[in-house]
């Protein structure tokens, strides 16, 4: 029997769309389902829409609420503390990135995305 394969919903929360759509693009469409946030206060509302996400990929640097205050948000909440948020920005600083683990955030990769070494943290994250 051929049994059909759930796929796997991704949030991707970044305040430009392209930046999105390039995640998106990079990862296999037959495996994942993407919901798109455009900042970090859009992206708890996603999350809270969508109980099922396995994955956040996040931006640092957004209007509004910021990846690391999104993360903050999101650990608080007891539904979401094991979800697995991997940081994708431009931003390389090694203290914001040890503030990023101190909110839980699992992985971090700094753009332009690299579609071999997102698929290689996604796959290492077991989702």
């Amino acid at each position: 029997m051929n049994e059909k394969k759930e796929k796997v919903k991704i949030l991707v929360v970044d305040d430009n769309k392209f930046a999105r759509m390039s995640i998106s693009m990079s990862l296999d469409s037959e495996t994942y389902i993407f919901i798109e946030a455009a900042d970090g206060l859009d992206g708890l509302k996603k999350l809270e829409e969508n109980p099922d996400v396995k994955l956040i990929i996040a931006d640092y640097y957004m209007p509004n609420m910021d990846g690391l205050a999104m993360c903050e948000e999101i650990r608080k909440k007891s539904d979401h503390k094991k979800i697995p948020i991997f940081m994708v920005t431009t931003e390389s600083s090694k203290a914001i990135q040890e503030k990023g683990k101190q909110v839980g955030v699992m992985a971090w990769m700094c753009k332009p995305v690299d579609k071999q070494k997102l698929m290689h943290i996604i796959n290492a994250l077991n989702i």
